[in-house]
């Protein structure tokens, strides 16, 4: 009868050992469950952060674009202005050469007469320089004869 309740004792010890050994095991399983569980969602909280970060990333990607493609745009514009701009100043200058050209020609021609009136003026003032010598040759001859004939006459009075 004494063997009896030992093994009772012993299979209950047995049992209660098993129970406490599933137990554990079971103890064990639930953390190493709720572990995965953390972990995943640890991963699905990461996952969800790279799916923002990708977002916002693309979102970024599309305004740069869009920035390159209006800064583009700006700089074709810019081009174009100059360009604009660069033919407006060569036709400007060219206007200006001509102009520049035609004033040199007026004023060569300005230059021309001015020197052509001045050489005529000068002959001018040596014609009527001549003219004024030769009025005062003819004057002293005059007079010359003049007072010749006043001497002829006076001569013939005093024969008289």
């Amino acid at each position: 009868p004494s063997a009896t309740p030992s093994k009772g004792v012993a299979k209950v010890g047995y049992l209660k050992q098993q129970v406490q050994s599933a137990l554990e095991q079971v103890q064990a399983e639930a953390i190493a469950s709720q572990h995965e569980r953390d972990r995943r969602a640890e991963v699905e909280q990461d996952l969800g952060l790279l799916h923002e970060d990708l977002e916002r990333m693309q979102v970024e990607l599309v305004q740069q674009q869009h920035l390159h493609q209006n800064q583009r745009a700006a700089m074709a514009t810019e081009r174009a202005d100059a360009h604009e701009l660069r033919s407006l100043l060569e036709t400007q200058i060219q206007q200006m050469q001509g102009r520049v050209v035609g004033l040199q020609k007026t004023l060569d021609n300005y230059q021309r007469q001015d020197a052509a009136r001045s050489q005529a003026g000068e002959e001018l003032v040596q014609d009527r320089e001549k003219m004024l010598r030769d009025a005062d040759d003819t004057i002293a001859h005059m007079r010359a004869q003049l007072q010749s004939v006043l001497e002829d006459k006076e001569a013939k009075q005093s024969q008289a």
